[in-house]
């Protein structure tokens, strides 16, 4: 822009007028680019001032810290459950990586979701595990009739579903009891249940109450998290302030001492 300036002031011939309408435009021009480079520059450090402020006295840091917390709980339950050192780094491990598994599958169906050609990949390997899933309960059900027409593989299932269902001899002893001492069996039965579905209520409302309690607790320590990290910024910055104003007032008494000497 200079070269053009100086080009176009020699080709004017030495005319005043147009020399000093070019300094004008040009005085303008580049008063009008320093304007737009600091605008950008203070937007530029307002965001990252912003990002800054929100990666130490954010939300973010205060579920990064409460998360590092259940984090240190869970491994000290691990703890009191005898699990060793390597145990509990192994399972630790194992979570953090199948996290990251699932964080970089979700990040892939996003990038899949940006390109129209291969917007329709997670639809077709979905429809895909479908079907895998529909020929595996085929195959399951074709070999269990195949089994029950064989003699040798059909008295082993058949065995093996009984050893499941449990011992026979319960059915028996049922079968030798009165009708009377069933129904009082079924009574006493029903009462124990209601009495359970009672308890089971109770220790739900007492755990739903405390859930919620233990929440509102959380919340107000997040909070009080944010307004310590906030409290500890605004003080560093008025230290930070405070120290070059004592040092520039220090450098202006040296200075004004020089001068009178």
């Amino acid at each position: 822009m200079a070269a053009e300036f100086h080009r176009y002031k020699n080709a004017c011939g030495g005319s005043g007028r147009k020399d000093s309408r070019l300094k004008t435009a040009f005085g303008k021009f580049h008063s009008e680019r320093v304007r737009d480079a600091f605008l950008w520059w203070k937007r530029k450090s307002e965001l990252d001032e912003l990002s800054q402020d929100l990666h130490e006295t954010g939300p973010v840091r205060a579920e990064y810290w409460r998360s590092m917390r259940q984090i240190e709980n869970m491994k000290e339950f691990l703890r009191n459950e005898k699990y060793t050192e390597s145990e509990i780094e192994i399972l630790y491990e194992g979570v953090c990586d199948r996290n990251e598994g699932l964080m970089r599958k979700y990040l892939t169906r996003l990038r899949l979701n940006q390109e129209p050609k291969k917007r329709v990949l997670p639809i077709v390997w979905q429809r895909w595990r479908e079907y895998v899933g529909i020929r595996k309960l085929l195959k399951f059900q074709l070999n269990r009739c195949q089994n029950a027409i064989e003699p040798g593989k059909a008295d082993m299932q058949r065995a093996f579903k009984k050893w499941r269902s449990g011992p026979e001899h319960l059915t028996t002893e049922l079968w030798r009891l009165p009708i009377e001492t069933i129904v009082q069996l079924a009574i006493r039965t029903t009462k124990d249940l209601d009495e359970c579905g009672d308890q089971i209520a109770e220790n739900s409302a007492i755990q739903n109450h405390l859930m919620m309690q233990r929440d509102e607790f959380l919340n107000y320590y997040i909070k009080g998290q944010i307004l310590a990290m906030g409290y500890l910024k605004d003080r560093n910055k008025f230290v930070k302030m405070q120290s070059c104003s004592r040092w520039l007032w220090a450098q202006r008494m040296m200075t004004k001492v020089d001068f009178e000497r």
